[in-house]
């Protein structure tokens, strides 16, 4: 497939092909399904070559009411090109954008909110970690030679700890007593479930006030 963009065109059997995802959905959904594909131009460029059903964002009218299954290609940005490297196809952020170690920005949801060297997010981390907005907490994360990611700093606003621990309580500390793990199973429960440090001293805390309510 290919389209013009800008007076430039993105053609799938010219350019690079750098991997491929889907939604997770069945591929014998015909509704639901996409698949999306990176390629890589000449001049370095990035676009998704994508796929989909009808209910999907790549679902397109036929008229009569209906719509079908369809495909289109979108170009890139840099940012939004490394973002989507490094969420599905990780193991090739590194051999197309260089050997700097990676940082990701990301909030108390998990959710990435920028990504790049230390020299590209470098100034909105600063002005993130100045003025972080109330009860949001944010956290940059670097990644490892291994592809782990350790943590390097945080940027907590004004009233999320106790925001955070009544999250905690409501979501996950009465779901996990109730599946009988305890404050003792700290290691455990970070290992499993991903916690920070400061999350999970806040969950067995808030266990072991749990246990005590019980006796």
């Amino acid at each position: 497939m290919k389209k013009i963009i800008n007076k430039k065109t993105y053609d799938t059997e010219k350019a690079t092909f750098i991997g491929e995802w889907d939604n997770g959905e069945s591929p014998t959904d015909c509704l639901d399904y996409i698949q999306e594909q990176l390629y890589m131009t000449a001049d370095h460029e990035f676009f998704i070559h994508g796929r989909g059903g009808a209910r999907t964002a790549y679902g397109r009218y036929v008229g009569f009411d209906s719509w079908a299954g369809g495909q289109k290609i979108r170009l890139l940005a840099d940012s939004t090109a490394r973002r989507v490297v490094r969420k599905h196809l990780p193991e090739k952020y590194h051999e197309l954008f260089g050997e700097k170690p990676l940082y990701e920005i990301k909030d108390e949801t998990g959710e990435t909110v920028d990504v790049g060297s230390w020299e590209q997010i470098s100034d909105a981390w600063k002005a993130t970690k100045a003025n972080p907005c109330v009860k949001r907490r944010f956290a940059l994360w670097e990644e490892q030679e291994d592809g782990s990611h350790r943590l390097r700093d945080e940027a907590v606003g004004e009233g999320y700890e106790e925001y955070e621990k009544e999250e905690l309580k409501n979501y996950f500390a009465l779901n996990l007593y109730g599946s009988g793990w305890r404050a003792d199973d700290r290691e455990e429960l970070q290992y499993q479930y991903n916690f920070t440090d400061r999350e999970v001293e806040t969950l067995c805390e808030i266990l072991e006030d749990i246990e005590k309510n019980e006796e």
